[in-house]
C-alpha cells in the first residue's frame, strides 16, 4: 500500500558535487530557480482513448484511482511529495469546471478507500482471489449435483431434503450475486479500462443499472444532535442495560440522515475552486494548508 517516504533534496550530496566539480577546474555556481520556472509535469495518462469510448464514467474511474493512489498515504500519516502535489493539482484543474464530475470522482475514490480499509477487495481482486472464488462456487454446485442424484429414501423426513435443497440453492444464488457485484464494481471497470477492454466496459455500463443497481453514494449525510442528546430522556430500559446495549441505543437514537442539497455541494465546490485560484495566483511556493486557514473573503 505504501511507498517509501520522500526524503526531499539531498543538500549534502549537492555540496559534495559542487566542491568536486570546482576542484576539477569547472566553473560552477548555484542558481536559485523559482517553481514557476520549472516545467510543469506532464498530465497523468488517463487513457483518453478508452474514456472516449465509454463516456465520462471511464475518465472518472481512472482519475479517482490516480487520486486514490496518491492520497491513501495520508491515512498512514505520510507526507506527500512535490510531484504528488503537482499531479493532484493537474487532476483538479481538469475537474474544476464540472461540479457533478468532481463529486462523482470523489465518490469513486472513497469507494476504493473503503474497499481497502474495510473489505477484502485487495485479496478478491487478485488472480488467486478469483481462482478461490471459482473453486468455492464450483464445489457448491458439485454438492448440489451429487445430492440431487443421490438416494433420498434413506432420509426419514422429506423436510430435511427440501431444506438441504433450499440451502444449496440460496448459497448458489448468493455466489451468483457476489459474482455480479464483482463484475460490475469500479475495480473491475478500472482493470478493463486499463487493458483497453472497452467493449466489455460498455456492456457493463449498459446492464449494471438494470441487474445490480448499487449507488456509489447514498447522497445522504448523517448528523448527531447534541441538543437532543442533552435534553431528551435517555433510554433507561433495564433489559438494555443488562445486555450493555444502552450506549448503543443512545448512539443511534439521536442520529438522523439528511439529504445533501445541491446548494451545499455548489458552495463547497466554489470554496475549493476559489482557494485553487488563490494558489495559482500566489505561486506554487504557497502552503496549501496556510491558504485554507485564511478566512473566506
Amino acid at each position: 500500500m505504501l511507498t517509501p517516504a520522500d526524503p526531499g533534496p539531498n543538500y549534502s550530496k549537492l555540496a559534495d558535487e559542487y566542491a568536486l566539480k570546482h576542484a576539477e577546474g569547472f566553473y560552477v555556481e548555484v542558481e536559485k530557480m523559482e517553481d514557476d520556472q520549472v516545467q510543469a509535469p506532464p498530465k497523468i495518462d488517463l487513457l483518453e482513448s478508452a474514456a472516449k469510448s465509454t463516456r465520462d464514467d471511464a475518465y472518472n474511474i481512472i482519475t479517482a484511482h490516480a487520486l486514490f493512489g496518491t492520497f491513501k498515504r495520508l491515512f498512514a500519516d505520510l507526507i506527500l511529495s512535490f510531484q504528488d502535489r503537482d499531479k493532484s493539482l493537474s487532476i483538479f484543474q481538469s475537474l474544476s469546471h464540472d461540479i457533478d464530475k468532481a463529486f462523482n470522482v470523489i465518490a469513486i475514490e472513497l469507494g476504493f478507500m473503503y474497499d481497502l480499509l474495510y473489505t477484502k477487495a485487495s485479496v478478491i481482486y487478485t488472480p488467486w482471489g478469483l481462482i478461490s472464488r471459482g473453486i468455492t462456487t464450483s464445489l457448491t454446485c458439485l454438492v448440489l449435483v451429487i445430492f440431487s442424484v443421490s438416494d433420498k429414501r434413506k432420509y426419514s423426513k422429506k423436510v430435511d431434503v427440501y431444506l438441504t435443497f433450499l440451502l444449496l440453492a440460496v448459497a448458489i444464488i448468493l455466489e451468483i450475486y457476489a459474482a455480479l457485484l464483482l463484475l460490475f464494481s469500479d475495480q473491475s471497470k478500472r482493470w478493463l479500462i486499463e487493458h483497453e477492454r472497452t467493449t466489455m466496459v460498455d456492456f457493463i455500463n449498459r446492464y449494471s443499472t438494470i441487474m445490480v443497481k448499487v449507488p456509489r453514494w447514498s447522497n445522504y449525510m448523517t448528523k448527531y444532535s447534541i441538543t437532543c442528546f442533552c435534553l431528551k430522556e435517555k433510554p433507561g430500559h433495564k433489559i438494555l442495560r443488562l445486555f450493555h446495549l444502552d450506549k448503543l441505543r443512545e448512539k443511534h437514537r439521536y442520529k438522523t440522515s439528511e439529504k445533501v442539497p445541491d446548494i451545499l455541494k455548489k458552495s463547497i465546490f466554489e470554496h475549493v475552486r476559489e482557494k485553487y485560484r488563490q494558489f495559482e495566483k500566489q505561486g506554487t511556493n504557497t502552503s496549501i494548508r496556510d491558504l485554507y486557514a485564511q478566512p473566506q473573503q
